[in-house]
């Protein structure tokens, strides 16, 4: 399961260790004594530290119609900032345990060689799906249900429900809290709650089948976002002052040390890195039209030309390769939007592909559903309560005020975008397959060709083909809002200011480039000191907004260019699904991954569909998501 991160980034990781343990609440591992014979010795710790995390296995709640066993809302760390949230639900199927009934509950003990699936209770994976729409909190539910254990109980997966943070603040007026009942949130406190999650299963190891060694997690969206860091970031020392702020497990009752590391990850449609998603989303869509906020009269329309070149040489310093190891890099060109390169010519080729697949497995006639793709709906997630359009423009005017304080009467303007309204799948039926092209040719020169004969797929123009599939559905910009009222800026906000600008990649444009843009409609020369003095906002850790951001980007462990916090121990097997038919984030995301993840050593499977026609959610070329995903564990675990 470990990966070692290139050589180059080691002696940095060392550096920073002690600097970051010396920031943690919880004191970390004394130093390993030297052995008598020259060898390793095991660490001095406190083996009863997490004792309080021991995992009760007489008190298992069984399900007898179905054969689960179930333990809800189970504490995962002994310090959680929020008593109902820092919680996880584990149902495991029946014929994992030989139990015995304690009265209304049960003691039970892993049977040994018992099969389930393909599985048996030595190799029995866990299952943990992060459902995290909006960056919205994930909170187990309180009540037993077997609506839609069924699939993963067949399977003979243990599946695994943790609660973790959102991206706001909260208050809870009771329970184990800070004296003022605040609950912080945001980034990393939803990855760390995932982490400690991990941990506690790994301490817990002997009273589950599989001891949790394969750990695989599932997301969507913003939850694909979050599992992509887990995955790249597994045991990364950055996380430590904030795992040990909330008392997740850093050993085992031994004193042996404890993973956080998934063993894989499934995910569909990631948000990318948040540092370079406003020009990612402005280079592949927002260039390409002319209307809204991208009108040539706004000054917006002349950001969204800067940032897409500011993602080209974003994208250029990755270091990301092609399947020939050749690099992958955009040009300076005249019209300064980074349009041509070999970059582009990758992502066409996997568009190519896609297309190539879209008609090998169509029969015309045939009604396409444009957006496809099936929304997140994970067992046992409990809804949380939803950051409203009111309460981000709250955030912002809390921003608006904090700025004004620090001696800038400033007014951050019009919402950019509060949620996003996501693109409804649309069915269209087409009579051939040459209908099909010409329709979405129009009338214009036509950018796809198909040839049946040779079953050949060209496209030739990518601003054509957003124009006909993926027309952008979000404002410039689309995550860092102008307006500071977007699910990010609240995600990286903080308890006395809860949005906040974060992307220096957008300051540095409104810093240099404001001389044009103050020509331009709507621009105010107060953005610039605005955005400025967000930038330097720290979290209770010292983390500047930028800063959290890289430590929860999974490029900035995985890319050679990535300017990582430290190493982490990445997962070695992944699948990436994308849709090609949608805009509420940049597909190229979820390619930059899949590129990244493929040049990684140790590394064993990156699997990357872009699925043409795909929407934003669960898409899939055929069949069911969770059960494709759950063949894709059985594949790959152990």
């Amino acid at each position: 399961m470990a990966c070692t991160r290139r050589s180059f980034l080691a002696a940095s990781a060392a550096a920073s260790l002690g600097a970051v343990l010396s920031a943690c609440g919880r004191p970390a591992p004394a130093p390993a004594p030297a052995a008598p014979d020259g060898g390793d010795a095991a660490p001095s710790v406190d083996v009863h530290a997490y004792d309080a995390l021991a995992f009760d296995g007489s008190a298992w709640s069984h399900d007898e119609e179905h054969d689960v066993y179930y333990r809800l809302c189970v504490p995962y760390c002994l310090t959680p900032a929020s008593s109902t949230v820092q919680r996880l639900s584990i149902f495991v199927p029946g014929a994992y345990f030989d139990a015995e009934a304690k009265g209304d509950t049960f003691s039970c003990a892993v049977a040994e060689g018992a099969k389930v699936g393909s599985f048996d209770s030595s190799n029995a994976p866990v299952v943990m799906p992060v459902d995290s729409a909006s960056w919205r909190g994930q909170t187990p539910a309180s009540t037993y249900s077997y609506e839609g254990l069924k699939p993963y109980m067949d399977a003979g997966c243990v599946y695994v429900l943790a609660g973790c943070r959102g991206r706001a603040t909260g208050f809870e007026s009771r329970g184990q809290v800070s004296g003022d009942g605040t609950v912080p949130g945001g980034l990393p406190w939803n990855v760390c709650d995932l982490k400690s999650a991990i941990r506690f299963l790994r301490y817990n190891a002997g009273l589950l089948p599989g001891g949790a060694s394969g750990v695989f997690c599932l997301g969507v969206g913003a939850g694909a976002s979050l599992v992509a860091c887990l995955g790249a970031s597994g045991d990364a020392p950055g996380f430590d002052p904030f795992l040990d702020a909330e008392g997740a497990a850093r050993w085992d009752g031994g004193g042996a040390t404890l993973s956080d590391a998934p063993s894989g990850c499934a995910i569909w449609n990631p948000v990318g890195p948040l540092a370079s998603a406003d020009g990612a989303y402005e280079w592949l869509y927002g260039r390409h039209v002319a209307d809204g906020t991208r009108s040539p009269d706004r000054w917006t329309s002349a950001l969204s030309r800067d940032l897409s070149g500011s993602f080209g040489r974003w994208v250029s310093g990755l270091g990301l390769t092609d399947s020939e190891n050749a690099p992958l890099a955009l040009d300076d060109t005249l019209d300064g939007e980074a349009s041509d390169g070999s970059y582009l010519q990758a992502v066409l080729a996997e568009l190519e592909g896609s297309a190539k697949r879209f008609f090998d497995a169509t029969a015309f006639p045939a009604t396409v559903v444009r957006g496809a793709a099936e929304q997140a709906s994970f067992p046992g997630v409990q809804p949380s309560s939803t950051e409203t359009a009111e309460e981000l423009a709250e955030g912002a005017q809390q921003n608006a005020e904090a700025v004004a304080s620090a001696g800038l009467d400033v007014d951050l303007g019009a919402a950019s975008t509060v949620e996003g309204v996501q693109a409804q799948p649309k069915s269209l039926p087409f009579e051939t397959a040459k209908a099909y092209v010409a329709s979405l040719n129009g009338d214009g020169d036509p950018w796809l060709s198909y040839s049946p004969s040779r079953g050949t797929v060209r496209v030739g123009s990518l601003g054509a083909y957003v124009r006909a599939l993926a027309a952008p559905a979000l404002a410039c910009t689309a995550f860092d809002g102008v307006g500071c009222d977007t699910a990010e800026n609240q995600l990286l906000g903080v308890p006395d200011t809860q949005t906040l600008h974060y992307s220096e990649m957008v300051y540095d444009l409104l810093n240099h480039r404001q001389w044009e843009y103050r020509s331009l409609a709507g621009w105010d020369p107060r953005y610039v000191g605005a955005w400025g003095q967000n930038l330097t906002v720290r979290d209770a850790q010292g983390l500047t907004p930028p800063e959290r951001c890289s430590l929860c980007d999974a490029l900035a462990y995985l890319a050679p260019g990535g300017e990582a916090f430290s190493a982490g121990t990445v997962a070695p097997a992944w699948r990436v699904n994308v849709g090609l038919a949608q805009s509420e984030a940049p597909f190229t995301a979820a390619m930059d991954l899949a590129w990244a993840l493929r040049s990684y050593d140790g590394v064993s499977t990156a699997d990357l569909t872009a699925v043409w026609e795909g929407g934003f959610g669960l898409c899939e070329e055929s069949g069911d998501p969770v059960a494709n995903a759950l063949a894709w564990v059985a594949a790959h675990n152990g």
